[in-house]
């Protein structure tokens, strides 16, 4: 039988909740600085190059996606979803995965991106 604890506990879980990186709405120096988010940021590039590729590139045309349906609704929010897609475009690209199909997605995704920005 689970047994009770004492309320100060369940505070401190509730405020460790609350601050944790997933649970952040919006990146201070304190949430950079904490090791979860630096665990959080490995994830991302844990995997095989192909895997790693792939992922970026999916976030990549998502979020270009949400530009040209507008989805974002508004200038700055198209501004926002257009420097996020073209930072997944450079990751993917980083990775060093040559396969041919990926690369020209990711080539047209860019060039889709830079006709949007022009």
């Amino acid at each position: 039988m689970a047994q009770e604890r004492p309320d100060g506990y369940v505070d401190d879980d509730l405020e460790y909740f609350a601050n944790h990186p997933l649970n952040c709405k919006e990146l201070t120096p304190e949430v950079l600085a904490r090791p979860e988010f630096e665990a959080l940021q490995a994830l991302a590039y844990d995997g095989t190059p192909e895997e790693v590729c792939t992922n970026f590139k999916e976030h990549a045309m998502e979020a270009l996606h949400d530009v040209i349906m507008k989805h974002t609704k508004t200038a700055e929010r198209d501004q926002l979803e257009c420097e996020r897609a073209m930072h997944f475009f450079d990751q993917a690209f980083a990775t060093g995965w040559k396969e041919h199909q990926a690369l020209f997605t990711l080539y047209m995704g860019r060039a889709k991106l830079n006709l949007l920005l022009a």
